[in-house]
């Protein structure tokens, strides 16, 4: 029974391999045109997506297009040790996941959801079937941090800055200066082609994101797929019957010049959604989303607990919520 519940659930779930082709056939056309990246947001921990990006991770054509994949939710701290894991090489899956364990926006216990351990596994048994110079390789886009000597608030301060050129800077150096192919995976709001706005005591602040930089440093290299929680919600006649996981180009005359800020959170000012995003995923209803979330076992781990205890102390001044464990 169990072997048959993961052989349904991308169907439960409206993925198939329809849409995985799409999304790969997409790529394919666009990096033909010379694109250098794709860069897809991500809804953390959103369980349709994570489904359709292992299904197009497996076909021939990304594997054929695609040298790296850049990931938002990784430690770049652990490199070595991610690339030897991603090889193939003996390393334990107990061992390697202080890559997305340990990264700096810890303890927010996003990336505990069982999708990004998936992802990584996924990685590893593809390359296996794959010769060398075929093999994807993951890097770990989040900032370098070592929890080890993280010791004080104080300690701490260097990393409380925005992640997104971090980012930026890994990818120019393993896309543009290495001359390579890459997929960019990250939360939505930090993909968006334009730098974002936000209000924070009564002042309204501008910030720049990977695809502000990307856009202003590499104009037209890089094409932008993301998805927003509103879009179903709009009552766009040429929408309601597109299938679950599908793509939408922002070109279209019915879709372009949208208020971004009706379709997305309010940060873009005056913006279309053609001007944030190229594509845009259709995943239904927001209150229909599936959303895989931590397991309370991962918690049981009592060394884990208390070093998230720590981590919680000298950036919150406060333990962890024990519900989380309970």
């Amino acid at each position: 029974m169990k072997n048959m519940l993961v052989f349904i659930l991308p169907f439960l779930l409206g993925i198939t391999s329809n849409e995985s082709n799409e999304l790969a056939n997409l790529m394919h056309s666009q990096m033909e045109q010379g694109k250098r990246v794709i860069a897809i947001g991500e809804t953390h921990q959103h369980k349709s997506f994570h489904l359709l990006l292992e299904k197009t991770l497996k076909t021939k054509q990304t594997q054929e297009d695609i040298d790296i994949i850049i990931v938002e939710f990784g430690n770049s701290f652990y490199q070595e040790e991610l690339d030897r894991y991603i090889n193939g090489e003996n390393i334990s899956i107990d061992t390697i996941r202080k890559v997305w364990r340990n990264t700096a926006i810890s303890p927010n216990t996003v990336w505990d959801s069982p999708v990004y351990e998936r992802f990584f596994k996924t990685i590893r048994e593809i390359n296996k079937s794959l010769l060398p110079k075929e093999k994807y390789r993951v890097v770990a886009g989040g900032k370098s941090i070592d929890w080890t000597i993280i010791k004080t608030t104080e300690d701490y301060e260097p990393y409380k800055t925005s992640g997104s050129k971090h980012i930026y800077e890994i990818v120019k150096k393993e896309v543009f200066v290495k001359n390579k192919k890459a997929l960019l995976i990250a939360g939505g709001f930090h993909l968006s082609k334009v730098s974002t706005g936000f209000s924070r005591n009564g002042r309204v602040f501008r910030d720049e994101t990977i695809g502000s930089l990307l856009e202003l440093n590499y104009p037209g290299s890089t094409f932008f797929i993301n998805s927003y929680s509103k879009l179903a919600s709009l009552g766009i006649t040429e929408i309601k019957n597109r299938k679950i996981g599908s793509l939408i180009l922002t070109s279209e005359i019915w879709l372009r010049d949208i208020e971004a800020n009706k379709a997305s959170i309010p940060a873009y000012g005056n913006s279309k959604l053609k001007d944030i995003a190229d594509a845009v995923f259709y995943w239904g209803s927001k209150e229909h989303w599936v959303y895989e979330r931590p397991l309370k076992a991962i918690y049981q781990d009592q060394v884990y607990w208390e070093e998230l205890n720590r981590r919680s102390l000298i950036r919150r001044n406060k333990k962890m919520d024990e519900s989380l464990r309970n």
